[in-house]
């Protein structure tokens, strides 16, 4: 980041196998506000990296279904975190969520591969 602040990151949540990236560019904060946010126990960190996001968008969770990653830990998806129709509903307003959920689900099977 000293050198060239362009970052891109990619979101793993245990329990889900969706992957969502971030691009842009990063920089190191020493905030006293940022910190207290970012505050675990009491316990602030030294410093925060602050990204300022160019692009975002859901990323082929395929190699992560394949690989069965998630499979010890299976159970109800983690409470809060959004779906692939989430991010096209707020990515393309009008698109219906649930609908797109629903013909993914259904179409994975057959594109894995």
């Amino acid at each position: 980041m000293v050198e060239d602040p362009r970052v891109a990151l990619i979101f793993l949540v245990p329990g889900a196998n969706e992957t969502y990236r971030v691009n842009g560019r990063a920089r190191v904060s020493v905030d006293p506000v940022l910190r207290r946010r970012f505050a675990v126990d009491g316990k602030e960190p030294t410093t925060v990296i602050v990204v300022a996001v160019e692009q975002a968008f859901q990323h082929c969770p395929k190699a992560l279904v394949r690989s069965d990653l998630w499979k010890a830990g299976r159970g109800d998806r983690p409470k809060g975190v959004p779906t692939l129709g989430d991010f096209a509903a707020a990515r393309a307003p009008g698109t219906d969520s649930s609908a797109y959920d629903a013909d993914y689900a259904r179409r994975m099977p057959s594109e894995l591969y």
